[in-house]
């Protein structure tokens, strides 16, 4: 039987980031993770840190702390994150309404600005001049996401931190408190055990008997190998409540009897290249509740092909491999972060719609608050946990 301070449930930022920090702080931390070689979200990312989109005191907060860290943070961990300042713009279709999708920027701490056609095609001459009608340009940050998390993974396990792959099969509790995990390979004990598994966690919670407004959509995303074209912004549409959208259908939905139906899907075109010239190429969303759902890859790389053409026609052309990935969200503004009121030693620290500008920071002030002392920002999101009552 081994026992640990801490147990963390999956390998992605969120995972990789809260095991680094606790380990950081002298805790003896367990990292769990199914597969050798996942293939997640934050791995198959477009890379951005919105710091510019804050809209609460608290968003703004954090935004500010991300980029400071972000500017430190491959220094800090020995390993090459990527990380540097690239252009987003946002373009829009010809028959877009540009004043109604400028709205959406109305309450951003740094708002995009309006460029008309022919000055985003200057940004950015691989834009079709037929496929756009303008644009909104903003700097942010931006990074290679599964440069990232093996950055993170390697400091962890030069600090002493133990990773094990092996499905986590199940919470063990005993009198009202989580004490460890069942798995694949035994059983493991800790002080505290956190769910950072995005999607993955949802699975874990029923007998626990936790409503826990954790959903997650299937993405596909298609990857170039490396190629001569340039790209010199990150390329996305301006209509940014798409995604959203799809998202709130999710708590209407049974997902404790996940099926296969496709609910909703949303299709952006869009395209971003990293420092090795590698490019991903759009996105597309399906709100399924089954975790165990395998999208079309074919058919969603012809849409995807499809629809980029209209917008970024030679990219269209290029070879590529499409990938499939869970995307977790909560079901709230904000992500679930902290420690289950009802259930002692269980501690959330997922749910995140933009984790790349939120992890870093609050991975570090939950450490903190886990191992030191109470941290303000962890207990003002403490609250939003309150309402995930166990049954009785």
């Amino acid at each position: 039987m081994e026992n640990f301070d801490a147990i963390v449930v999956g390998a992605g930022i969120t995972g990789a980031a809260i095991a680094y920090e606790l380990q950081n702080q002298g805790q003896r931390v367990l990292l769990l993770e199914k597969h050798r070689q996942p293939i997640n979200a934050t791995a198959l990312s477009y890379g951005g840190i919105i710091y510019w989109a804050g809209a609460t005191p608290l968003q703004r907060q954090l935004g500010h702390e991300s980029r400071y860290r972000w500017t430190h943070l491959s220094q800090e961990l020995g390993g090459e994150t990527e990380y540097r300042e690239l252009e987003l713009l946002l373009y829009l279709r010809p028959e877009d309404d540009a004043q109604a999708l400028a709205k959406q920027f109305d309450h951003c701490l740094i708002r995009p600005q309006w460029v008309d056609r022919l000055t985003a095609i200057a940004i950015e001459p691989q834009l079709s001049p037929d496929g756009i009608g303008g644009g909104f340009v903003v700097p942010q940050g931006h990074c290679h996401g599964g440069k990232t998390v093996n950055a993170y993974l390697q400091a962890f396990l030069r600090l002493g931190g133990i990773v094990r792959i092996t499905e986590v099969q199940g919470l063990i509790t005993k009198q009202n408190r989580v004490q460890g995990v069942h798995t694949g390979a035994g059983n493991f004990f800790a002080h505290n055990v956190i769910l950072a598994g995005g999607g993955q966690s949802l699975a874990l919670l029923p007998e626990s008997g936790i409503n826990l407004p954790l959903y997650f959509t299937h993405a596909a995303v298609l990857q170039t190998v490396p190629t001569q074209e340039n790209l010199r912004c990150v390329i996305m549409p301006a209509d940014l409540q798409q995604r959203p959208n799809l998202e709130a259908l999710a708590p209407t939905l049974d997902w404790h009897r996940p099926d296969d139906h496709c609910v909703a899907t949303v299709v952006e075109p869009g395209a971003v290249q990293f420092f090795d010239g590698r490019l991903f190429i759009g996105q597309i969303s399906q709100l399924v509740t089954s975790p165990r759902y395998h999208p079309d890859l074919a058919w969603a790389q012809q849409q995807l092909q499809t629809a980029i053409a209209k917008i970024l026609p030679r990219l269209a052309l290029l070879p590529v491999t499409a990938h499939h990935c869970l995307v977790a969200f909560s079901g709230q503004t904000l992500p679930l972060v902290g420690e289950m009121p009802n259930l002692p030693g269980l501690v959330l620290f997922t749910g995140f719609t933009h984790p790349l500008v939120y992890v870093p920071p609050l991975a570090q002030k939950l450490a903190h608050h886990l191992t030191v002392g109470r941290e303000p920002v962890i207990d003002h999101l403490a609250p939003l946990l309150n309402p995930l009552q166990t049954e009785k």
